[in-house]
């Protein structure tokens, strides 16, 4: 499964990533409004629009994305450019939100990129029987309705 992973590198959610399934999205839409899939702070991330910019892209091998500046008011810039109207977008590429604003980066991760560990943990290894022997306790249950269970 292919999943876009959008890095907040600059601004009020610095350190945080999020995953997108490329499966269940057609567009990311970035902004400030609650209907927008990728949302920065209203307090906080001034520079972005309600409706800024969208991370779009199409169903090919290998997969072509771009980004469109949705005439924002404090404009978007990729790799310190200022986009107008429609620019491709490669892994890596930084994503400004107005200037001085937010800056995320985009990058696509596969199961094929993830590499697979095979080995066998802990949890998994069998548990000595010893270790899995419960001790029995009888004791009376607690009366229901004054009177005795069992």
């Amino acid at each position: 499964m292919e999943r876009v992973l959008i890095n907040h590198r600059d601004g009020s959610r610095t350190g945080q990533c999020e995953i997108y399934p490329i499966a269940r999205f057609q567009s990311l839409y970035f902004g400030r409004g609650s209907d927008c899939d990728v949302r920065f702070s209203a307090d906080a991330d001034l520079m972005v629009s309600r409706s800024h910019a969208v991370l779009e892209w199409d169903k090919g091998k290998p997969r072509l994305f771009t980004l469109t500046d949705l005439v924002s008011s404090n404009g978007t810039f990729v790799n310190g450019k200022r986009v107008d109207g429609m620019v491709r977008l490669a892994e890596g590429d930084r994503v400004q939100l107005g200037e001085g604003g937010p800056v995320v980066s985009f990058s696509i991760e596969s199961d094929e990129s993830v590499p697979l560990r095979r080995e066998v943990t802990q949890s998994m290894k069998k548990v000595r029987a010893e270790e899995t022997e419960l001790e029995t306790v009888q004791r009376p249950l607690p009366e229901v309705g004054g009177k005795p269970r069992g």
